[in-house]
């Protein structure tokens, strides 16, 4: 257990660290707890933030994207959370708010390539990355998944900017 919490720790201090350097959407507090944030941060060296304005605005547009898919995030979390190898560190969190990005889910939680995403996963959400068999892309994935334990036969895209028919439908 103690070597699935290092590893767990060693991807928010990553994801610290690529935040920090003004990657990803997750903003100021990486979505953890101020008192998680704060323990990351005394963990060791907290380099300044790189724009602490762009930082706060990341926040701030991650925060109107969960109001507005409220429902959605909700879901994505609730079931993330199934899944997750250990509660300290909130990666459902932080995966599920990423994951309302307009971006690849890399991208996002400011991973400098996809990959890793794949090791993240498979780190600390094991039984999915052993469930992604096909190495569909992540989010597609998640999207996918929800949908089939709804008993849902279309799925929608996770984002509708991504949607091949978008012209057709917003004019």
């Amino acid at each position: 257990m103690v070597e699935v919490e290092t590893k767990l720790f060693s991807w928010c201090q990553l994801l610290l660290k690529r935040q920090r350097q003004g990657f990803g959407i997750l903003g100021e507090h990486l979505q953890l707890s101020p008192q998680m944030y704060a323990q990351l941060l005394g963990s060791g060296e907290a380099t300044p933030l790189k724009n602490p304005e762009h930082d706060k605005l990341k926040a701030q547009l991650l925060g109107l994207q969960k109001q507005r898919r409220a429902d959605e995030f909700s879901e994505l979390y609730e079931w993330l959370a199934r899944f997750q190898v250990h509660e300290p560190w909130d990666m459902a969190m932080i995966v599920a708010s990423a994951s309302l990005g307009f971006h690849h889910l890399w991208q996002d939680l400011g991973l400098p390539e996809r990959p890793m995403l794949t090791q993240l996963m498979n780190d600390c959400f094991p039984e999915l990355g052993a469930r992604n068999h096909p190495a569909m892309r992540w989010k597609k994935f998640f999207y996918r998944q929800l949908c089939l334990g709804q008993g849902a036969l279309v799925c929608r895209s996770p984002t509708c900017e991504q949607c091949s028919s978008y012209s057709e439908c917003f004019e």
